[in-house]
């Protein structure tokens, strides 16, 4: 009867351990995997940041006047967010070839986060028309302000000398518990190009 008892009273143990094992397996699995996710959201929210600030550091480049920035329209879906960029500059400063260069947000998914339907943009960027790369199709925030010599945000493209940049990127892949489910990217962009003279 002891001998029994031993045996299922090692079983149950044995059963309780295996049990907490396999869950502290599966938690460190669902926080390796939301890791993963914000790496990679990290990283296509800086190479995108990259885009931009080396292409908005050459607004006007060149240039006379300061008529380099040509539009900044809101998003026909969502107003909070830029639909479209545009500006010129000079190749380089010995080819004095006029670039125009345009970023274009468009929707292309959704996603629920936090049990709210987000939108999923992504930015399409051009060069004279011709088509030079894109954003990750993840962004669920673009949006370019223009700011005066002031800091005062202004609609009127020969004033502006700055410029407010705010992006975030979702996470390609998450787990259900994760606290994390987006990256953000924020800055002000000094037009150096445009500045009086």
């Amino acid at each position: 009867m002891y001998f029994v008892l031993d045996n299922l009273l090692a079983t149950l143990i044995g059963g309780t351990v295996i049990f907490i094992i396999l869950a502290m397996q599966t938690q460190m699995q669902e926080a390796a995997v939301d890791q993963i996710g914000m790496h990679m959201a990290k990283n296509q929210t800086l190479a995108f940041a990259e885009w931009i600030q080396e292409d908005f550091g050459n607004i006007g480049a060149g240039m006379p006047g300061d008529a380099s920035i040509l539009e900044v329209s809101a998003h026909s879906g969502d107003a909070d967010q830029t639909g479209t960029f545009r500006f010129q500059r000079h190749t380089s400063s010995s080819n004095t070839t006029v670039v125009q260069v345009a970023y274009t947000l468009s929707a292309v998914d959704s996603l629920t986060i936090d049990g709210q339907k987000v939108p999923l943009y992504q930015v399409q960027r051009t060069f004279n028309g011709t088509a030079a790369g894109s954003s990750t199709p993840s962004l669920t925030d673009f949006s370019i302000t223009m700011l005066d010599e002031g800091g005062q945000v202004t609609a009127l493209t020969a004033q502006a000398r700055q410029l407010q940049v705010r992006l975030s990127v979702a996470f390609p892949f998450s787990s259900a518990d994760a606290y994390l489910r987006q990256t953000y990217w924020h800055t002000t962009l000094p037009l150096t190009n445009l500045e009086d003279e």
